[in-house]
């Protein structure tokens, strides 16, 4: 499965930083659940996002932030088809699990993954997007329940009898208690069970003895439907069975994955006010791969690749480096000589030695010329000081000229010709007046001039310098520049090419910013006395990497305050909060971290975080260091991003999901129209804006086709009035929806989310 380097990019989610190791993650899971897919499709088997998936799949448009895992389910004809085809039909480094095919792996759920084992060929990794670790998809049941409360209870007693004798016989192998079981199921359910020899082997028969018993009731006697273990066997619950009966197709990350027609429903049955922001847990330690690593380094006799601290990171020959001319030394080199030239020019002028002059002033020019190109390349042929620089270097230029004309129509005439004209001294009084300005503009302009860099890698990391970009560049003593430098993955190999890569998005930064090429920036010539930085991992992000000169480790080399700051505010967290703890280590204990002079962050809370988890990476005797190094500061323009409107007139973007129309039926259309109908009767203060979640109207269809052309026919009456229209979401981004709009109402969707991290009202109809 292709995904696009963005999408490997660390960014945050509901405030929860997710870093490119857990991206990696999410796209080897989703490849495998292309291949789960590919199987079902073929041989018509339904199957459903489950838990935390289909909780993501509908509240996020992909994976809870917090979550790493995928979870699907089915009902039980379609789980015994498709373990059937998928063990033909799997890729042959695929594997299917269950209790009859992996050891230990006691649940009554499969597991798809894509290897058996961690690997790091050169083929798997540039498959799985440089991710050694197995990836998996759990794959839930479904069985049809009594309608009988009673017999649903004596059929959970049964199970957990069958169970219990087969952990009992697993964990201890055969005694008298659990021979006297294996005697009463036999008699019970009229079975001979036959590995009596073998502890392992009779479990299993024990398990699938187990499986035909929460098999056993037929779709036509139940109403409800659930998983029987382990939550129906623990008094919960199902679900009635029609929830099932449709599902369709909602966007999942890059892609789509099929969730139950009555969504709604079944969330609510599973998290009650499911679009609640809780940063919940899930079955297994976050992330799944960091026990695979453990594991994998207790038996590997060499040191897993990550980055490490030393001391030494924290040197830099600063005076060393600053041997090296800069475009300031050469600016003051270039006047000095045409100081000089111009010097020996008037000295000249009062010996009256014409010839001589004449030959003085077209070096004058070449060198002015020289440093005005000198200072374009440096500095861009845009820049506005730039430019008003070379005028003044053009002025100076057309002075020497005129004086140089006046030398050469007076070259044959006697001592005291035309040279003591007024015209010429006006000349040569305009000639040194405009050498003066000359130094005067450099001087002001450039030589006095802190020389600030931003280096950002894209639109949404831009928005974490805004603010610092608005205070650097009002000061007038600052001259600011931006480069925008690109975004590369990386192959199994760890290998990135750069060629050819041309940037042409930029619309994103200030109209009066000083925009540089990252091709032909020269870092040593401009050498900033500031350079402000978002990229902390240099080599060592898993999958991507920037251009090597704009590493950290580089770019301290050019500058004397090397200055990191986060590009994303996150939700502030402490040390309870394990995952976000956890995720530090990806951008935290990072070489740009570590090389910056100076490390920025949005309070003193997470400036304590920072400080703890650099002083456990890079030991005890660092923590004075990383106390001097970070500072809080105010890095977000949260009240931009609450003030953010289209015009006077408030829109509202008015949601219907399919869950309406798989929930209510045929009341859909009433209950819709009812809402149309207030939300006119006040349309003199608003716009209504009407999307369909999915826009895909054959999800829809699928479910009830004529209720679905009903429904459109309504909404066709109201989008003809002037306040309402209709909206198609598919052709826009979902962050500029929010951003377009004021107001979120309707079905629960991933747009509400959208809207509410912009701090716009959000009212979801249940």
């Amino acid at each position: 499965m292709d995904f696009s380097t963005d999408f490997y990019r660390d960014e945050v989610r509901c405030g929860f930083h997710v870093p490119t190791a857990i991206k990696q993650a999410w796209g080897a899971e989703l490849a495998v659940l292309a291949e789960v897919d590919r199987i079902c499709r073929k041989h018509n088997i339904k199957y459903y996002a489950e838990w935390g998936t289909l909780l993501g799949a509908i509240r996020h448009g992909g994976f809870i932030p917090w979550d790493d895992d995928m979870d699907i389910v089915m009902l039980r004809e379609d789980y015994t088809r498709f373990k059937k085809a998928a063990a033909a039909e799997l890729p042959k480094e695929f594997a299917l699990h269950d209790y009859e095919s992996k050891d230990n792996h006691w649940l009554f759920l499969s597991r798809v993954v894509n290897r058996n084992h961690i690997c790091f060929e050169e083929e798997h990794l540039n498959k799985y997007h440089n991710f050694p670790y197995i990836s998996a998809i759990d794959i839930f049941v479904l069985d049809y329940l009594y309608k009988d409360s009673e017999k649903e209870k004596e059929r959970s007693r049964e199970i957990k009898l069958i169970l219990a004798v087969a952990d009992s016989i697993v964990e201890k192998g055969i005694d008298n208690t659990s021979m006297y079981g294996l005697k009463s199921i036999e008699m019970k359910y009229n079975v001979k069970l036959s590995h009596i020899s073998s502890p392992k082997k009779l479990g299993i028969e024990l398990y699938r003895l187990a499986e035909q018993q929460m098999a056993r009731v037929p779709e036509r006697e139940a109403d409800y439907i659930g998983q029987i273990f382990p939550w129906i066997l623990r008094g919960e619950e199902g679900m009635p069975k029609e929830y099932y009966d449709h599902m369709v197709y909602m966007p999942f990350e890059n892609t789509f994955i099929p969730v139950p027609a009555d969504y709604d429903s079944v969330i609510k049955k599973r998290y009650s006010n499911y679009m609640d922001i809780y940063k919940g847990g899930s079955g297994h330690n976050y992330p799944y791969f960091e026990g695979q690593r453990k594991n994998l380094q207790a038996v590997a006799d060499f040191k897993l690749p990550e980055f490490t601290f030393t001391m030494d990171m924290l040197k830099c020959d600063r005076e060393k480096n600053g041997e090296n001319k800069c475009l300031k030394d050469f600016v003051k080199e270039y006047l000095g000589v045409i100081d000089e030239l111009m010097c020996d020019f008037c000295q000249q002028l009062i010996q009256n030695k014409p010839v001589e002059n004449q030959n003085i002033l077209p070096e004058c020019q070449q060198l002015a010329v020289d440093l005005g190109t000198l200072i374009e390349n440096v500095k861009g042929e845009n820049s506005l000081n730039v430019k008003e620089i070379v005028s003044y270097i053009e002025a100076y230029c057309e002075a020497l000229y005129k004086t140089y004309n006046f030398l050469a129509d007076t070259a044959d005439i006697s001592e005291n010709g035309s040279l003591d004209s007024q015209e010429f001294s006006d000349s040569v009084s305009y000639l040194k007046a405009a050498f003066e300005n000359v130094k005067e503009i450099i001087n002001e302009r450039l030589l006095k001039k802190k020389v600030i860099l931003f280096v950002t890698t894209g639109q949404k990391q831009w928005n974490g310098f805004k603010k610092l970009y608005s205070i650097n560049s009002s000061n007038k003593d600052n001259e600011v520049f931006v480069v925008l430098v690109p975004v590369a993955f990386k192959d199994a190999l760890g290998r990135a090419s750069f060629d050819n890569v041309q940037i042409k998005d930029t619309d994103f930064l200030p109209q009066e910013a000083e925009a540089r090429s990252w091709q032909d920036i020269d870092l040593g010539l401009l050498k900033p006395d500031i350079i402000y930085i978002q990229e902390p991992y240099d080599r060592e992000n898993p999958c991507l990497t920037i251009p090597p000169k704009f590493y950290a480790g580089n770019l301290r080399n050019y500058t004397d305050c090397l200055i990191y700051a986060p590009p994303f505010y996150v939700s502030e967290f402490n040390e309870n909060d394990i995952r976000d703890v956890y995720n530090m280590k990806h951008y935290v204990t990072a070489p740009g971290i570590v090389y910056a002079d100076r490390i920025l962050v949005q309070s003193e809370n997470m400036k304590a975080m920072y400080v703890k988890k650099l002083t456990e990476f890079a030991g005890e005797e660092t923590y004075n260091i990383w106390e001097q190094k970070i500072k809080a500061a105010e890095l977000y323009n949260n009240e931009e991003i609450k003030a953010d409107k289209v015009n006077d007139k408030k829109t509202v973007l008015f949601c219907i999901g399919e869950n309406e129309l798989a929930g209510k039926k045929a009341a859909v259309l009433s209950e819709i129209k009812k809402r149309l109908e207030i939300f006119e009767e006040n349309s003199s203060g608003f716009n209504l804006k009407i999307c369909m979640y999915p826009p895909d109207l054959d999800a829809w269809e699928s479910i009830d086709a004529d209720t679905t052309k009903s429904l459109m026919k309504l909404l066709e009456e109201y989008t003809e009035k002037p306040w309402c229209k209709m909206y198609d979401i598919s052709s826009t981004e979902w962050d500029d929806i929010a951003r377009e709009n004021n107001i979120y109402y309707g079905s629960p969707s991933p747009l509400a989310h959208m809207f509410a991290i912009r701090h716009k009202p959000v009212m979801i109809s249940m």
